[in-house]
């Protein structure tokens, strides 16, 4: 581990001791941590797949300081991306809004070229892994239609069945209510132990669509 005293501007450091930001590679993981006297410490050790987790505390916990001083952990992966690009994530199912099913397939609905020979990529996820819930929730929140916890456990059998690893939850408005999407993660989390939930309005509680479905996806592939 090596250390230099850089000043470090725009960083607001009133309240603990350091922040710290991660990048998990294939081979190794890299640790940067910035105290409150803008002082830079690295750390390099090698990762530990498939567990990443334990590479990127160990190097934390090789820093300068105590764990429970670190006030903001910014975290990115190479390994994330290589899943991304190589297709080799995890077996992922989408839970959406009926009627929204090809959301991702359709996108904004603009090309990305003018070559007529142009296709757009193939969807992370097949529609044949992609499911709808008959429910609905209005532009302001108010509930149109509520969810069917028989019709959510009957779901969860059918990706029980086809083995999915994530399942991603993106239903339409939630992010003014979200009450739908909680109750269908806490639903599948109870029924699919071991499966990773991601749910919308926790990784992009923002009103677009395509979107939103995109970056949650791609938050439960990797």
């Amino acid at each position: 581990m090596s250390s230099i005293a850089i000043p470090v501007f725009g960083v607001d450091f009133n309240v603990g001791a350091f922040r710290a930001g991660v990048d998990i590679g294939g081979t190794f993981t890299d640790t940067v941590i910035v105290d409150v006297n803008g002082r830079l410490s690295y750390v390099k050790v090698p990762s530990t797949p498939p567990v990443f987790v334990e590479g990127l505390m160990e190097g934390l916990r090789r820093g300068p300081y105590p764990l429970t001083e670190m006030v903001l952990l910014a975290h990115g992966t190479t390994v994330g991306i290589n899943a991304i690009v190589t297709r080799r994530g995890a077996k992922t199912a989408l839970v959406t809004t009926k009627g929204f099913r090809d959301l991702m397939a359709i996108r904004r609905g603009d090309r990305e070229s003018f070559d007529l020979w142009w296709q757009p990529p193939k969807p992370m996820i097949p529609r044949k892994f992609r499911f709808e819930i008959d429910e609905r929730v209005n532009y302001s929140g108010d509930v149109l239609k509520t969810v069917d916890d028989l019709e959510v456990r009957a779901l969860a059998d059918r990706l029980r069945a086809l083995q999915i690893e994530a399942v991603a939850v993106v239903f339409v408005n939630s992010p003014v209510n979200s009450t739908h999407e909680r109750q269908v993660k806490e639903t599948l989390e109870a029924e699919l132990p071991g499966v990773y939930i991601s749910a919308s309005h926790e990784i992009l509680p923002e009103i677009l669509e395509s979107e939103r479905t995109a970056t949650t996806t791609i938050n439960a592939y990797i």
